[in-house]
């Protein structure tokens, strides 16, 4: 495998055309990120790369992306790519990205704002960034992926998300007044746990709502169209209420 660093960022390759972003060089406050690297094409930055990097203020993304999405195919920022970065504030992901992994900034808390294509979040991608405002909209909600997010006051999904997984936006303080998108057939248990500031939760789609307990059989319709009982009873969910999931048939 050979290595090169450009500007305090280390990639590798195996065939001199395939370039990853492996590591960095000791106190890097400026990464710039090459999407074209000797005549090669960047496919993405590897798990940890960037792990703890707690200098590290900016991250920029060099290149046209456009050029050459076809030939690069799937382009990921991999797990814990990020995690860690206490001092970065800001990230601008490039239209190539397809996917960021588990963990991919969880941890950075001094993270605002985050722009990026509709790519595949993997869980905790962005847990526990708790100074996050603004998020670009996303196409799914899996685990955990904004839980601690302190201060997001706008539930960044778009319609066409079918599920919001366990605890996606636990301990969002910030919530205020959301809306759940016609797509959403299921939420699962305590995807809003915890989420004390929620006041009005509004669904597009209010048909056929049941949900499911760990404690009887069957299932039970819900009423989904108090926009304050809702937020209410999705804020307060837990195990010991043994509701399992609210679903729509």
């Amino acid at each position: 495998m050979n290595e090169c660093v450009i500007n305090g960022v280390v990639y590798t390759t195996e065939n001199g055309t395939d370039y990853l972003v492996s590591s960095h060089e000791e106190g890097i406050e400026h990464a710039e990120i090459l999407l074209e690297v000797n005549g090669g094409f960047l496919r993405g930055v590897k798990h940890s790369a960037f792990r703890d990097c707690t200098t590290l203020k900016t991250v920029e993304f060099v290149g046209d992306p456009h050029s050459f999405e076809m030939v690069i195919g799937d382009f990921e920022i991999g797990d814990s790519a990020f995690a860690g970065c206490t001092s970065l504030t800001a990230i601008e992901l490039p239209d190539c990205v397809k996917s960021v992994g588990h963990g991919a900034f969880r941890g950075c808390t001094a993270l605002e704002s985050v722009e990026m294509p509709t790519c595949y979040v993997y869980p905790y991608a962005f847990c526990e960034c708790e100074a996050l405002t603004t998020v670009s909209a996303v196409n799914n909600a899996s685990e955990g992926v904004f839980s601690h997010c302190k201060a997001l006051a706008t539930l960044p999904i778009t319609d066409g998300v079918e599920e919001i997984d366990e605890s996606a936006f636990a301990h969002c303080y910030s919530l205020t007044d959301i809306t759940i998108p016609k797509s959403v057939k299921s939420i699962v248990s305590l995807a809003f746990r915890n989420c004390h500031g929620l006041k009005t939760v509004t669904f597009e789609d209010t048909e056929g709502w049941c949900c499911r307990s760990r404690y009887k059989d069957g299932e039970f319709a819900l009423d989904v169209t108090n926009p304050v009982e809702n937020a209410k009873q999705l804020a307060g969910m837990d195990f010991d209420d043994g509701i399992i999931s609210w679903y729509k048939k």
